[in-house]
């Protein structure tokens, strides 16, 4: 399957792609089974707010056949909320083998961080940069 047309790869720094297993910190597993991991070397902290990259591998391929997606996300750490920026799903775990799809979200409105299983136990690391 191509990436859609609609989105803009062009708009995913080449270094989120393409970083080197060094760069993932493994955090622990959500939903059960699937594993998360962070790139802090690429973090930006402005304020309050701090961007930052994540992977996740799945046990088994999900819906477009992906095994793992990496997710750009902004969060608020003074107001506990945050915004996707983009997510790229590949077909091999840890960022590797074709893309599959890549979503770029543009930034809207903010949700609570407590609806995320994903950033629920990244808050305490991103937010102590």
């Amino acid at each position: 399957m191509k990436p859609s047309s609609f989105f803009f790869a062009l708009c995913i720094p080449a270094a989120a792609l393409a970083s080197g297993p060094e760069d993932w910190k493994f955090v622990g597993e959500v939903s059960g089974d699937v594993e998360l991991r962070i790139n802090l070397n690429d973090a930006v902290r402005e304020g309050s707010t701090v961007t930052f990259w994540t992977n996740q591998n799945f046990p088994e391929r999900g819906r477009f056949g992906e095994l793992s997606v990496r997710s750009k996300w902004t969060v608020n750490c003074s107001e506990k909320d945050f915004k996707l920026r983009a997510g790229t799903l590949y077909e091999e775990r840890n960022g590797k083998g074709e893309i599959i799809n890549v979503q770029i979200k543009p930034p809207d409105r903010w949700a609570p961080v407590s609806s995320s299983v994903v950033l629920t136990p990244l808050m305490p690391i991103v937010c102590l940069m």
